[in-house]
């Protein structure tokens, strides 16, 4: 019974492919929040990436993107009479990295959902601060939808983890939208 449930998930996941195996490439961008982080507020970003899917279920993607972060407000002398709000540098981001894709990862017609799981390095410059560069993590989920054309509307959606010294980390939430084009290779 289990085998049979995994290879019915498998096949659902698999959708519809017209090759074997493809080769993509797209644009995109979004939304760059960060979870509980009181130096950055939500930003956008965009990005671009490569993505080869050997088989129908399976696929890997390179990637680079550029987000930048809101400018937060920080409380200088709090409590006292000179107390007073001044906005910071939220800076910017840069990622280049790998991922690896299962579910409905290769080209075709319909929808395609589909799982990530990847890491990049991590690169976040602010005037006035120290640059901070670090390998980070991320996963989520993605859906395209794709056309007989060959092209690809695609949204997704990234949890990242940054590690830095200490034992902390920064954290954020990514959500993209964006367009690909398909070469199917057989």
């Amino acid at each position: 019974m289990r085998k049979t449930v995994v290879i019915l998930i498998l096949i659902f996941m698999a959708g519809n492919a017209q090759a074997l195996t493809d080769l993509a490439f797209g644009v995109y961008g979004g939304l760059n929040a960060p979870i509980v982080q009181d130096d950055a507020r939500a930003g956008t970003g965009f990005g671009f990436r490569v993505k080869f899917a050997p088989s129908p279920v399976l696929g890997a993607a390179a990637f680079f993107e550029s987000r930048t972060y809101g400018d937060p407000e920080i409380v200088i002398l709090q409590g006292t009479p000179n107390e007073r709000t001044e906005k910071t540098d939220g800076g910017k981001v840069t990622v280049l990295g790998i991922e690896g894709l299962i579910g409905s990862t290769g080209g075709g017609i319909g929808p395609h959902f589909y799982w990530m799981v990847g890491l990049g390095n991590y690169k976040w410059t602010r005037d006035g601060e120290e640059d901070f560069s670090k390998v980070g993590y991320h996963l989520g989920p993605g859906l395209e939808i794709g056309f007989p054309s060959g092209l690809g509307i695609e949204a997704k959606a990234k949890f990242e983890v940054v590690p830095t010294d200490g034992g902390g980390s920064r954290k954020n939430l990514l959500i993209f939208v964006g367009a690909n084009y398909h070469f199917g290779l057989m």
